[in-house]
């Protein structure tokens, strides 16, 4: 029988509220072709995993956009566009991380990049919540660009557990990606697959005690 120790929570679609198809559409508008979920990759190029990666600094990003359409597109424009998706932390889940915080060891492992963290910290957190030190809410903070892996690479789950020198079987992943989910799993942790309609504060227990009777 499992006990939990340690909550690793998925940042976007858990705690950060996202509308994915908001930057598709401001970025198929940018170069004037439909770009949804299924064809980004193949329409954009996967150098977007590259940037999630931190293999690629943020003026590459930029400039590899740009060339799509021939060099034309300002800088701030398609910031803009990649932004679209993030929308909002609900004023709620911060006392609810407080308490996580004080009972687990509390983190968070996110596919994400340098554009993305410095939005949500600045625009969100801090404009629209007061909140100066997300840091605070957790026992340290995972992102895929500073790791050099993204989700689900077996490397990023394997380099978090050494980093945090824990028990991967008294640790419990959230993530709202199935393969993320899946992955964390062979890599000997528990994990469970969040739907973003539902509250996690109202999940939360329900997932730790499913765990911890296996």
């Amino acid at each position: 029988m499992a006990t939990i120790k340690n909550i690793v929570f998925d940042f976007g679609g858990i705690l950060l509220e996202l509308d994915q198809p908001a930057t598709f559409r401001a970025f198929s508008e940018l170069l004037d072709e439909e770009i949804a979920m299924e064809n980004v990759l193949d329409k954009m190029g996967d150098f977007f995993l590259d940037f999630e990666r931190g293999k690629i600094t943020n003026e590459t990003f930029i400039w590899k956009i740009q060339r799509l359409r021939g060099g034309n597109l300002e800088p701030l424009e398609i910031i803009k566009a990649y932004n679209a998706m993030l929308i909002d932390i609900r004023m709620e889940l911060l006392p609810f991380l407080e308490v996580v915080k004080k009972k687990y060891r509390s983190l968070i492992l996110s596919n994400t990049n340098a554009f993305h963290i410095q939005y949500v910290m600045h625009n969100i957190l801090e404009k629209r919540h007061g909140v100066r030190n997300w840091s605070d809410y957790f026992h340290h903070i995972y992102y895929s660009h500073e790791m050099g892996h993204r989700k689900p690479d077996a490397e990023v789950y394997r380099a978090l557990i050494e980093a945090e020198k824990i028990d991967p079987r008294e640790t419990l992943f959230i993530d709202d990606t199935m393969v993320n989910v899946t992955a964390a799993m062979e890599c000997g942790w528990h994990a469970v697959y969040h739907d973003p309609r539902l509250r996690i504060e109202d999940k939360l227990q329900d997932y730790i005690d499913a765990c911890e009777t296996l």
